[in-house]
């Protein structure tokens, strides 16, 4: 009886310990396993939202549609974007944001489907010339293209009600 009683406690116990891996290693999304044409990207619910683009292209148009699922994002914030992906470190949470630091990159097409694009974006982008958002964009601050010196054409959409700086 006393040989029972062990082996139903070590059933429990390595069930409750294989039902918390799962549990833990579903609750985020590792955004470098998710890879669409140069972007890395999360699951947002039933929508998707682009972290940052590491691909090589000079001319980058941005997707509507990635899996199926419509694309409403770009960029991250660690604060408004954690319940979908939580960085365990703060720095890796800021070198992910869009195309921060990215010297290759001239041209940006957005589809009219993002309806947001964090702060720091474009920063320190030398090399961007020119930006189209897409009418799904209602606002969006000065800080996006923070050190984009040599941007020459910010294209605004129709949507655009609030640019704050």
């Amino acid at each position: 009886m006393k040989k029972f009683f062990s082996i139903i406690t070590v059933s429990c116990l390595l069930l409750t310990f294989s039902t918390f891996i799962a549990f833990s290693e579903s609750k985020t999304v590792e955004p470098e396993d998710l890879y669409y044409n140069g972007f890395s990207y999360i699951y947002r619910g039933n929508d998707i939202q682009i972290m940052e683009y590491i691909g090589s292209e000079s001319k980058v148009i941005v997707p509507s549609e990635i899996e199926g699922r419509k694309v409403v994002k770009f960029g991250y914030d660690p604060e408004k974007d954690k319940k979908y992906y939580d960085y365990k470190d703060e720095y890796d949470a800021f070198q992910k944001w869009g195309f921060r630091y990215n010297s290759r990159v001239e041209e940006v097409y957005f589809p009219d489907t993002i309806t947001e694009i964090e702060d720091w974006s474009f920063y320190e982008c030398k090399n961007l010339r020119k930006i189209s958002l897409g009418n799904g964009i209602k606002s969006f601050s000065t800080n996006t293209f923070w050190q984009c010196e040599n941007l020459e054409q910010l294209i605004l959409p129709e949507s655009l009600v609030k640019f704050t700086g």
